[in-house]
């Protein structure tokens, strides 16, 4: 199902995910690598030009109350 994907979000992923994504994304096509944004800290990037900031924790720059 690799065309049901728009965009995924990864933020402030474990450390080792990373060295997975080097190794994954030669796999892939770089039309799917484009769908997959890492971001760290509470820097949400391009995140809020696709969702509401009221669906997104605090945590992350949103004005969703934190979860826990």
């Amino acid at each position: 199902y690799k065309v049901r994907n728009y965009k995924a979000f990864l933020v402030n992923p474990p450390s080792g995910m990373n060295f997975f994504w080097n190794i994954g994304k030669r796999l892939i096509n770089e039309d799917q690598r484009a769908k997959v944004e890492f971001n760290e800290g509470s820097d949400a990037g391009k995140l809020f030009e696709f969702a509401n900031r009221s669906q997104v924790e605090k945590k992350y720059g949103g004005t969703m109350p934190d979860m826990t």
